[in-house]
C-alpha cells in the first residue's frame, strides 16, 4: 500500500509544471516535455523525420528558447524540437525547425544547465530549399539528406546541392549535382566547431563557375557556427580566387554585409588592417546598395577602442552611401 502511495505522489508530482521531468530541466522549467526526442550515442536524423513537428512550441516558449537567434521573428509560430542531446560539459544540444513566412529554417542551438544559449548553426531547411534561376530557366536545389550524431560532441551533415530543368517543360531532369559533407564538434563551453567540408566531386557537366561559388558563399551564413572567427578573411580569399565569376559581386556584399551583422569588430579590424581588400569594396557596395545603414556603421566605428584606427575608417568610409547621404 505504502509503494502504490509512493508511486502516486511521484506522478502527481511529475505531472506538475516546473517540475523536473527528464535530464533537461530547463525545459522542464518551461512545461516541455521532450522524452520523445531525447536521444544519446550514435543517431541518425533523415530529412523525412522533420517533415513533420515532434514537440511544438506555444509562442512564449519560442521566445524563451529562439529569442537569441539574429534573425528570430517571434509572430512565427509553429516552431519545434525534432532532437534534445546531452553534450560535454553538461552542456544541451536542442535541433529546433523554425518556420518562417518563405520557408523554414533548421538550427542547432546549444544552452548551458540554465537554458542560456551558448551557440548556434543554422543549417538552412532540410526538407528542400530552392529557387527558380530564370537566366538559366532551371532550379537550383539546396537538399539536405541526412544529419550522423556520432556522439556527445561530434556529428556530421550530409547535403546534397542538385540543378534540375522545371517540371512544367516535363519530367524533371537533373543536370548537375554535389555531395557536400560538414563535420563539427562542441567543446566543453558548449561552442561549435566546424571542422571540415568534404567536397565531393560533381556529377554532370551542365554547371557553371556561378553554380559552385554560389555554394561557397551560402557556407559563410548557413552551415557555419554563429561563434565562428575569421570569416572575413576567407571572404578575402574567395574574391581573389581566380575561377570566383565576376557576375555575382552582389551576392558577394550580401555576405560582406552578413558577415559585418554578425561580428562588427571583426570586420572593421580587417579593413582597417587590409584596406586593399576587395571586402572593403563590398561593404561600400552594401552601404550605397542599403544592406548596411550609414549611421550603424558610424556607431560600430566609434564603439572602437582605438582612436587611430577611429580615424582611419573614418576617412576610409567617408564617401561611402547614397548620392546626396555620404560624408
Amino acid at each position: 500500500m505504502k509503494k502504490n502511495l509512493f508511486c502516486l505522489v511521484a506522478l502527481m508530482l511529475m505531472a506538475l509544471p516546473g517540475v523536473a521531468r527528464t535530464q533537461f530541466p530547463f525545459l522542464d522549467a518551461l512545461d516541455l516535455d521532450v522524452t520523445p526526442v531525447i536521444t544519446s550515442g550514435a543517431t541518425t536524423v533523415s530529412t523525412s523525420s522533420i517533415s513533420e513537428i515532434r514537440v511544438k512550441l506555444t509562442t512564449d516558449q519560442s521566445e524563451k528558447l529562439l529569442g537569441g537567434l539574429d534573425n528570430y521573428e517571434n509572430e512565427y509560430d509553429g516552431a519545434g524540437i525534432h532532437i534534445a542531446r546531452k553534450i560535454a560539459g553538461g552542456n544541451f544540444l536542442l535541433l529546433f525547425r523554425v518556420p518562417y513566412p518563405d520557408g523554414d529554417l533548421t538550427y542547432l542551438v546549444t544552452y548551458d544547465k540554465a537554458g542560456v544559449m551558448i551557440d548556434y548553426i543554422n543549417t538552412s531547411d532540410w526538407c528542400q530549399d530552392e529557387y527558380f534561376d530564370l537566366e538559366n530557366d532551371s532550379y537550383i536545389m539546396y537538399d539536405m539528406k541526412w544529419g550522423e550524431f556520432k556522439d556527445a560532441d561530434k556529428f556530421v551533415l550530409h547535403r546534397t546541392v542538385s540543378r534540375t530543368t522545371p517540371a512544367e517543360v516535363g519530367n524533371p531532369k537533373e543536370l548537375w549535382s554535389q555531395q557536400r559533407d560538414y563535420y563539427y564538434s562542441v567543446d566543453a563551453n558548449g561552442f561549435f566547431t566546424r571542422e571540415k567540408i568534404v567536397v565531393g566531386k560533381v556529377k554532370g557537366k551542365k554547371y557553371t563557375k556561378t553554380d559552385l561559388v554560389t555554394i561557397d558563399l551560402d557556407e559563410f551564413t548557413c552551415y557555419v557556427p554563429k561563434s565562428a572567427k575569421g570569416l572575413v578573411g576567407n571572404l578575402h580569399q574567395l574574391c581573389l580566387a581566380k575561377d570566383a565569376p565576376g557576375d555575382i559581386h552582389t551576392m558577394f556584399s550580401y555576405v560582406a554585409a552578413a558577415l559585418y551583422r554578425g561580428n562588427k569588430m571583426e570586420v572593421l579590424n580587417f579593413i582597417y588592417s587590409n584596406p586593399k581588400s576587395p571586402v572593403v569594396g563590398l561593404l561600400e557596395f552594401a552601404v550605397s546598395d542599403g544592406n548596411i545603414e550609414k549611421y550603424d556603421l558610424y556607431q560600430a566605428i566609434a564603439a572602437l577602442p582605438d582612436g587611430k584606427q577611429k580615424t582611419a575608417l573614418h576617412k576610409l568610409t567617408a564617401q561611402w552611401g547614397p548620392a546626396g547621404a555620404v560624408g
